[in-house]
């Protein structure tokens, strides 16, 4: 089970995030989770750094 804060890896690129949201429409969708990276790169776009994905898209880091 993924929380809020966990640290998790990015299936598709092996980058560290941590899950800064939660949504799951009050509990009638399956959730969706709001990301941000680790390792940002300087001056990069809000849209290179935080990403909405799925369950299956992401795993918790161990």
């Amino acid at each position: 089970m993924l929380k809020l804060y966990d640290t998790v890896k990015i299936k598709a690129t092996g980058e560290l995030a941590s899950i800064v949201e939660i949504d799951d429409n009050g509990g009638k969708d399956v959730p969706i989770y709001l990301v941000e990276l680790h390792n940002k790169p300087k001056n990069a776009p809000v849209t290179d750094v935080v990403k909405w994905l799925e369950s299956s898209d992401i795993e918790k880091a161990e």
